[in-house]
């Protein structure tokens, strides 16, 4: 009986010590076919947490324990490293300690499943007794949910094979396996460091740590982290290493996440924080949701790119082999270091402190790039800095690239389209292949054509057609139709502009400025080929037809083939037509300095590149009320619109926090804390805050709208170049108006009415209130006082400098407010503007042309050609066309030319004006129809060419035929050249030709000639001669009338070394040369010609005057 319950008692006990290592179901079973000391004991505590007994350890610490199935539940595990009869654990309070334990302890705990079993870790392990690292090892995969280690230093999680080499675990061998991270995730936040080594990761979870690694692929990792990669380039491979959903998350004190296999990328999960720093190192693409670091972030990708979300840190460092696509916000403390092929920015990418640095081969920004100190840019290849054309309005903000100190480019090309480049306070340095500072497309209505003799505005608008009828002499009778067509643009198109807050230094094969700014507060220095400064011409057509219609008897009634009685009719003889253009605006282009142009140049082109030869009539005549005030950010409908992107450096501003305005400096990360606005304004007109209404935008806000409108209404960036910034231009404007405010008795809130504008005497900024999103605010608005918009295209700087090998060609304006230097092959001012308030010195190698209603104006003006001709012309064009009549027969109607109409065209004069004004040519010096004038002296000068003074023909008139006769007019008019001077000096190498010139000297007129001054008179002329023939009953009756009429110009005097010659005896005079004794003018007194060819190379500006003043 005994022995029966004994055996009872064995069975129960064996049963016992089975359930238990097997323990519930699948949980956990050693390796029964492992070597015995390789299989742990397990048993359970009190409260049923399963407890692992584990293998002694070897002499290096290591305590290496087999297992068919792995597995940790929700009440978790206790691996008992204690030699003690008991150790208390967190898990399972008292346990009796691990007698396997007693030569000493463990220092590193391996568990190893053998079999092809999973191993799910869904509950904390515990390290009982003496802290260690823990191990867990499965090829076949392991699940995470809800783990975590107690009492441990390390802890390492794999789907390796451990690397043992005498008794020693050296690393592990990865070639297979997946750790899939679910539910409650992974928290090792108390242990000093986890490891994650798989093949491949998913994450759709939490994970906790201090610091964590993170290595996937097939590798070869020993225990100090060096990593092998171990792959067969043969096998299939998966897309991602690491892959995560929306649910995952990784928060560490430090992350190292490395990825081997090659083209093999990861997908990391929506955040990642860590408190210390972050390396992310994968081969294949990187997707990034949020990353946020207190310190440093370096993330690579070998071989592939990397795609992010959010990314914040002390430190950023990023480099991939193809791409990076910052899909919303890149921002650091510090720096920031971008490295790859191709970088697109969609969002934003700032610095609050330090440098951005960005090195790639392709760098394509579509919103903002910011950096409080310096951005530099190394580009293999293109800057494409560019709105979004889908989005891109005059709320949102254009595509940024702005630093607080500097901003240094060098690419292949650079293109700023529809964007900003900006620096606050320091230098822009750019080298590129070819510049392009785009606008949008300001929608131009219209295209003027001239063709010939005929000239139209094609897809314009027509704003007028009237028709009108009158006598104009005898039986001649004209009806005129006038028809005024013109161009437009939208004047809120998005213009580019590059901006500096000191220096701006170019270097470039092509630089194109297209309807947009270059401006830099000092200086603008620019080595390029060609430089091609665009604008466009809005100009207004008047086309008038005169159809000229004549009184004529003709017969009435026939009898038998002859007229037996006869009547008088209108009879129409032909048209004639004629042409007025006049440019109403421009759609600006500006390069802009506050100190000094220089630029050394292959070529120029300032003004219209198409159309380049281009005649009109009226230039320049810009209509005042056309700019007194611009809209600053509203729709064609006149809505005013809050800008919608949070990342651009201006945004909408939180209501819930009731803040003073709609529109505020992005605080992600600007400062603009230096900048004034309106509450400036408010303080000196002593605005009650009580009344509460808010503005449009804060003052840095506002500081742009209006440096904006300015820049609309006038083509500058600044209204005087002598404004250290924008902001002093704002607080400019703002006193004007407070000292003009109570004179104009104007109100605040209230638009400025007609004659308060017409009133004004000085720039002003107003403050209006509009309604915006719904609420009143006040807006800054602008008011000029007189027109500074600039002819098209413009170069403004205090001084301007510049060397061009080829040829400057400028339709537009070139202005300095002190001395301009220009230095070119060949120069022509094509109904352009050159303005310098000091002292112009304008030599060209080849011909210098003024021409088309050029203006060229300066205090003191030295033009030289030094192998060509100086020619200073007014456009004319005498044009011949056929008159066509309809002519009625049996077989129906057709043409018939009749005769033909001329007509001249004469544009707007030329001039050129100085206080004095000096001319040299080593061939010709020729005016035609234009202006010459000095306030003191005027000198022409020739080597070995004629000085040419000639008159402009103006001819009108037809040739006509018809049944019975015939009718000719011509009228003839000439427009003479007009030189006026206190003393007039003129000595040619030649000729001198005077032909009907008006010479207008205070003081005295000068003539020396090698050869002959030679004098022509030219008379206006009236010429008229019509016949006809009428044929009555045995009659014929013919009828001619012929008037011819000659007319004297101007009285014209002129004093030849005071001899005076009357415009009696003008004609046919022949003045000789000193030589024949009528003036003697001593040779050593116009000198200086032969020395600007002898010193061309060497010559100073200021030697040109030094020499002059003391001839």
């Amino acid at each position: 009986m005994k022995n029966y319950i004994k055996k009872i008692i064995s069975l129960q006990i064996t049963t016992s010590l089975f359930l238990q290592q097997t323990l519930i179901a699948n949980n956990l079973a050693v390796d029964t076919t492992a070597p015995k000391n390789n299989q742990a004991n397990i048993e359970k505590a009190r409260n049923g947490v399963p407890v692992v007994n584990i293998v002694a350890p070897t002499q290096s610490g290591l305590s290496h324990n087999k297992f068919s199935d792995y597995n940790v539940n929700k009440d978790g595990l206790i691996l008992n490293n204690s030699n003690k009869q008991e150790v208390n654990t967190q898990l399972a309070g008292y346990i009796y300690g691990n007698k396997n334990l007693r030569n000493g302890t463990a220092k590193t705990i391996l568990n190893e499943v053998t079999s092809k079993n999973r191993t799910y870790l869904k509950g904390f392990t515990e390290v009982a007794g003496d802290r260690a690292s823990v191990v867990v090892a499965n090829p076949n995969g392991i699940y995470i949910n809800g783990a975590g280690f107690i009492n441990t230093y390390k802890a390492t999680i794999t789907t390796g094979n451990p690397n043992i080499i005498n008794h020693e675990l050296r690393g592990f061998d990865i070639k297979t396996g997946q750790i899939d991270i679910d539910g409650s995730g992974l928290n090792v936040s108390n242990v000093n460091k986890a490891e994650l080594y798989a093949k491949t990761i998913s994450l759709n979870a939490k994970i906790y740590a201090q610091n964590l690694d993170v290595v996937t692929g097939e590798n070869k990792i020993l225990q100090d982290g060096t990593i092998k990669n171990i792959e067969d380039v043969v096998k299939e491979k998966p897309l991602l290493s690491l892959d995560s959903s929306s649910l995952g998350g990784i928060y560490a004190n430090k992350i190292s996440l490395i990825g081997t296999q090659k083209g093999v990328g990861v997908n990391l999960p929506i955040e990642i924080i860590a408190q210390d720093s972050l390396v992310l190192s994968v081969d294949g693409k990187i997707f990034l949701d949020k990353v946020s670091s207190e310190k440093d972030v370096e993330i690579a990708s070998k071989n592939d790119s990397i795609n992010t979300n959010i990314v914040y840190a002390n430190s950023i460092n990023m480099e991939a082999k193809n791409d990076i696509t910052n899909e919303e916000l890149i921002i650091a403390q510090n720096s920031i270091s971008l490295k790859a092929n191709d970088i697109v920015n969609k969002n934003a990418i700032a610095t609050l402190n330090k440098d951005i640095d960005i090195t790639a081969k392709n760098l394509t920004n579509y919103n903002t790039i910011y950096s409080n100190d310096s951005v530099n840019l190394y580009l293999e290849d293109t800057l494409l800095n560019s709105t979004n054309s889908s989005v891109v309005d005059l709320a949102n903000e254009k595509a940024t690239i702005e630093a607080k100190n500097s901003i240094s480019i060098k690419a292949n090309r650079v293109v700023n389209d529809k964007a900003i480049i900006k620096t606050q306070n320091e230098d822009i340095n750019i080298e590129a292949f070819s510049l392009e500072n785009l606008a949008g497309n300001p929608n131009i209505k219209g295209s003027y054509i001239q063709s010939g003799n005929s000239k139209s505005i094609q897809n314009g608008t027509r704003i007028n057609t009237q028709t009108i009828a009158r006598d104009r002499a005898g039986n001649t009778y004209n009806a005129f139709t006038i028809y005024t067509d013109v161009m437009s643009y939208d004047k809120n198109y998005i213009y580019s502009s590059i901006i500096s807050g000191n220096d701006m230094n170019i270097i470039s094969n092509n630089i194109k400025n297209n309807y947009s700014l270059i401006f830099a507060q000092n200086n603008i220095n620019i080595e390029a080929n060609t430089l091609a400064n665009i604008s466009t011409d809005i100009v207004k057509l008047v086309t008038t037809h005169k159809d000229i219609y004549q009184n004529e008897r003709y017969c009435k009634h026939k009898v038998l083939g002859k007229c037996v009685d006869h009547s008088n009719r209108s009879a129409y003889r032909g048209r004639q037509t004629t042409y007025n253009v006049e440019v109403i605006d421009s759609v600006n282009s500006t390069i802009q300095a506050g100190g000094k142009i220089f630029a050394n140049l292959d070529k120029l082109e300032n003004g219209m590149l198409e159309n380049k030869t281009l005649e009109f009539d009226t230039y320049n005549s810009f209509n005042s009320s056309l700019f007194k005030n611009i809209p600053l950010n509203k729709d064609e409908e006149g809505n005013y619109k809050l800008p919608t992107n949070r990342y651009s450096l201006f945004t909408t501003t939180n209501p819930n926090k009731n803040p003073e305005y709609l529109v505020e400096s992005n605080p992600l990360y600007t400062n603009y804390d230096n900048y004034i606005g309106s509450s400036y304004f408010f303080d000196k007109v002593g605005y009650s805050q009580d009344r509460k209404i808010k503005r449009l935008g804060d003052a840095a806000y506002e500081t742009k709208l209006v440096s904006d409108a300015i820049f609309r209404l006038t083509g500058q960036r600044s209204l005087n170049l002598d404004f250290q910034n924008e902001n002093q231009q704002f607080v400019v404007l703002m006193e004007n108006a407070v000292n003009l405010s109570g004179i104009l008795e104007l109100e605040l809130g209230k638009p400025l009415s007609k004659e308060q504008i017409n009133n004004l005497t000085e720039d002003i900024v107003w403050m209006e209130e509009k309604i915006v999103n719904g609420q009143i605010v006040l807006v800054p608005v602008v008011y000029l006082a007189k027109d500074y918009k600039t002819k098209g295209a413009s170069i403004v700087a205090n001084n301007i400098d510049l060397d061009i090998k080829d040829g400057l060609n400028s339709s537009g304006t070139i202005k300095s407010n002190k001395d301009m230097n220009i230095d070119a092959n060949s120069i022509t001012n094509s109904s352009g503007v050159l303005l310098s308030k000091g002292k112009a010195t304008l030599i060209s190698n080849e011909d210098f042309i003024n021409k088309n209603g050029g203006q060229i104006k300066g205090d003191e003006i030295a033009i030289a050609s030094i192998n060509g001709s100086v020619i200073n012309e007014t456009y004319s064009n005498t044009y011949t066309e056929d008159s066509i009549l309809n002519k009625k027969s049996l077989f129906g109607t057709k043409q018939v030319k009749n005769g033909n109409f001329t007509n001249t065209q004469i544009g707007k004069t030329s001039s050129i004006e100085a206080n004095n004004l000096l001319i040299f040519a080593s061939q010709d010096i020729t005016n035609s129809g234009a202006n010459l004038k000095a306030e003191e002296t005027l000198q022409l000068q020739t080597q070995s060419g004629d000085i040419n003074l000639n008159a402009i023909k103006k001819e009108s008139g037809y040739n006509l035929n018809f049944s019975g006769g015939f009718d000719k007019s011509k009228d003839v008019e000439y427009q003479t050249s007009n030189i006026e001077a206190n003393n007039i000096l003129m000595q040619s190498g030649n000729n001198i030709n005077l032909q009907a010139t008006k010479l207008k000297a205070k003081e005295d007129i000068n003539l020396s000639a090698s050869n002959d001054v030679n004098v022509e008179a030219l008379n206006n002329e009236y010429y008229r001669d019509r016949q006809t023939t009428t044929k009555g009953f045995m009659s014929k009756k013919t009828t001619r009338d012929m008037v011819q009429r000659l007319g004297g110009i101007d009285d014209i005097q002129k004093s030849f070394a005071h001899q005076k010659i009357n415009n009696n005896n003008i004609k046919n005079i022949k003045v000789e040369a000193p030589n024949h004794g009528i003036i003697i003018y001593p040779t050593s007194i116009l000198n200086l010609y032969e020395q600007l060819i002898n010193d061309h190379s060497n010559l100073d500006s200021k030697d040109v005057w030094k020499q002059f003043n003391e001839k």
